[in-house]
């Protein structure tokens, strides 16, 4: 997905719904397989959704790798 200088601030802003999301169910003490079944990442995607089964995978990919960021103090 290509875009211009003028869509950063919202990918930004995305990305900070995702970490915040993902912090909370870290902060819930939740697994991460409790985490990938529970945590509704923002709405707003950055990715056409074509593909359910694609945006389900980047999904879960985002919540896995924000997940391990947070258990280990990042």
């Amino acid at each position: 997905y290509v875009c211009d200088k003028s869509y950063v601030a919202t990918m930004r802003l995305i990305i900070e719904d995702w970490i915040a999301a993902v912090r909370e169910a870290v902060s819930m003490k939740l697994s991460l397989e409790e985490a990938n079944e529970k945590i509704k990442l923002p709405e707003r995607s950055p990715y056409p959704v074509s593909d359910p089964i694609r945006a389900a995978e980047v999904r879960r990919m985002n919540i896995e790798y924000l997940y391990r960021l947070c258990i280990n103090g990042k």
